[in-house]
């Protein structure tokens, strides 16, 4: 079949070398009150788009129709969580809408992140 036969020496080193660059490798720290995240989305989780409008002093996309988050912010986020304990406070535009909170909660439920603390006024 043209592929090496099974070796558990050096897939059981692979698997510790892994281990090793695996970030979220050690236990998470516990949930921190006292330290906050104030979380943007446009520009900080999610990348802009040419088209953009400011509104209250934020600048917003024209169209919203790609809300995809990138994924290496999102891997960002969660490490930042998972080393420090810090909380969510959601900052952004997005909190003053049901469905985009909701697409934000979902997001973050999805890579295993704990639910949005809190809202800006």
């Amino acid at each position: 079949s043209g592929m090496p036969a099974p070796d558990p020496e050096k897939d059981k080193s692979a698997g510790s070398r892994a281990k090793e660059f695996d970030i979220f490798a050690e236990k998470p720290a516990p949930e921190n009150l006292r330290l906050a995240i104030f979380l943007d989305i446009d520009g900080v989780l999610r990348k802009l788009e040419n088209g953009t409008i400011a509104i209250d002093g934020e600048v917003l996309p024209l169209n919203l129709g790609n809300r995809a988050f990138a994924p290496e912010a999102v891997r960002a986020l969660k490490f930042i969580v998972h080393r420090t304990g810090a909380t969510i406070v959601l900052s952004s535009e997005w909190r003053r809408n049901p469905t985009l909170r909701e697409e934000v909660a979902t997001a973050l439920r999805a890579v295993g992140l704990p639910a949005v603390l809190g809202l800006t006024a």
